[in-house]
């Protein structure tokens, strides 16, 4: 939910230059990859800290699967979930409007750059920081997102909070094949 919510937060803005290219679009954001790309991850909330990994299992002009299994730990208690195909298809319209309410969110995201490293490797990243809206315009929390198009999902740290706490999103490695 957080994740959809923030996704469809930064698909409003458009970029200021060819360096804040970055609108992210789960479609665009895997489909410079080859199948067999992948991205390892952790996600640690108030809850639960899950370790997940997703790969890029096939691709043509009107689909991309992805496979991701996770490691969810919840208080002392920790169970792997079983292999959840992901499909993404291209988008109809952008921005699209959210899936609860079909409305768009209004959205003024910040933009900037900042060079983080992944598994020793230094990263170029696009920042996105924006206020998160529900569906009746009420502020809901913030979120922060690194983005770098060398990263399969694209995703190389997210951050929001809201009422229930702060939610981090964190790549932890990662193989692209272009």
């Amino acid at each position: 939910m957080v994740l959809t919510l923030v996704c469809s937060l930064f698909l409003q803005d458009s970029p200021k230059t060819d360096d804040d290219a970055i609108v992210f679009v789960p479609w665009d954001a895997w489909v410079r990859f080859e199948k067999g790309s992948w991205v390892r991850y952790r996600v640690e909330s108030p809850s639960a800290t899950i370790t997940g990994r997703t790969v890029l299992q096939a691709k043509n002009e009107e689909l991309i699967l992805l496979q991701s299994v996770q490691k969810v730990k919840v208080g002392d208690g920790e169970f792997e979930t079983e292999p959840t195909p992901i499909e993404l298809k291209p988008p109809s319209s952008r921005p699209e409007p959210c899936a609860t309410c079909k409305n768009l969110h209004r959205s003024n995201p910040k933009r900037g750059t900042e060079q983080l490293e992944v598994a020793g490797r230094k990263l170029r990243c696009v920042i996105v920081t924006d206020v998160v809206y529900d569906c009746q315009g009420k502020e809901i929390g913030r979120a922060q997102a690194w983005y770098s198009r060398d990263v399969p999902g694209w995703i190389v740290r997210m951050e929001t909070t809201s009422p229930s706490g702060k939610v981090t999103h964190v790549c932890l490695e990662f193989e692209a094949k272009k």
